[in-house]
């Protein structure tokens, strides 16, 4: 694979999709598609070890590997046999696999894990002679296999243990707390951003106004300045301040405000000047007056 090119998956929980997808686009990702439970992306290695390591949304991020006919359960197996494993599992990693999703042929998941199972560990055995250990409780690779109509697609995870995982909480906070605790960061960006909606619909309101009256270059400057005020407050507030992500968050505000603001002039700056219709727009209406005055003297 292209470092470039790589395809990610970074799960989250469900109605986080957007906001996830707006976060991977600060930390750098590409590409990127807001689907069902996650959001897919493209980009480098270094991309994906960014996000899990500052993402407060996403639950897991995994690589996928490859896209394979999960049509019935043999399918699936040369499928998984096929991929070039040695590239991907180190030698003498111990593996796992979970799957998710169900088709017409391959209704439990148990049996789809141990098919691509069986798959992985008789692909590395005839490139390398030996087959892994599996460890369903620690393995050192896990493997992802989403089935969905008659593909799978099937990822290695990168993150190991959930990044919902907070090491802080107590061994006796209860199985739902790191959940909570991903909820609670998701309401915090709503709480901190979902006020000023309002703020972005009149920029985007007097933006109509000025592209539809042809000026460019006004609607250019407020945009452009939204995207540098933006930048700005998030480096100023994360790591100046020690803000961290919520920093970034509250320059989303502060980008709109001083954005729509000059919008609004523009707007306002524009509506009082009185607007000249082009001559090319107009021409083909007098010239319909003239011919028409022709016809009418020579008919006199």
């Amino acid at each position: 694979m292209q470092q470039e090119k790589l395809e990610f998956f970074a799960s989250c929980l469900a109605g986080f999709e957007q906001y996830l997808a707006d976060e991977l686009k600060r930390l750098r990702g590409r590409r990127i598609r807001p689907l069902h439970g996650g959001v897919a992306f493209f980009g480098t290695a270094a991309v994906a070890q960014r996000v899990c390591l500052w993402s407060r949304l996403a639950s897991r991020v995994t690589l996928v590997v490859k896209r394979v006919n999960a049509g019935d359960a043999s399918l699936l197996y040369e499928g998984i046999r096929r991929i070039p494993w040695h590239e991907v599992i180190a030698p003498g990693a111990s593996i796992a696999v979970r799957a998710h999703g169900m088709n017409e042929e391959l209704r439990n998941t148990h049996f789809t894990e141990l098919k691509v199972k069986d798959g992985i560990c008789d692909a590395l055995r005839e490139r390398t002679g030996s087959r892994p250990d599996v460890d369903s409780a620690n393995a050192d690779a896990n493997i992802d296999v989403r089935i969905r109509d008659s593909r799978a697609t099937v990822s290695l995870d990168l993150s190991g243990e959930s990044l919902y995982a907070r090491p802080y909480l107590e061994p006796d906070a209860g199985q739902d707390a790191p959940l909570e605790c991903a909820l609670s960061a998701g309401v915090l960006f709503l709480r901190i951003v979902s006020p000023f909606y309002l703020v972005i619909a009149v920029k985007l309101i007097a933006d109509g106004v000025l592209r539809g009256v042809n000026r460019m270059k006004l609607f250019m400057t407020a945009t452009l300045t939204d995207l540098v005020i933006r930048v700005a407050c998030a480096g100023l507030f994360s790591t100046v301040l020690g803000l961290g992500l919520t920093g970034i968050w509250l320059s989303w505000p502060v980008g709109w405000l001083i954005a729509a603001s000059m919008s609004v002039f523009f707007y306002r700056t524009v509506k009082r000047q009185r607007f000249d219709i082009p001559q090319e727009a107009i021409q083909p209406e007098r010239m319909a007056e003239e011919t028409a005055a022709e016809w009418i003297e020579s008919q006199a």
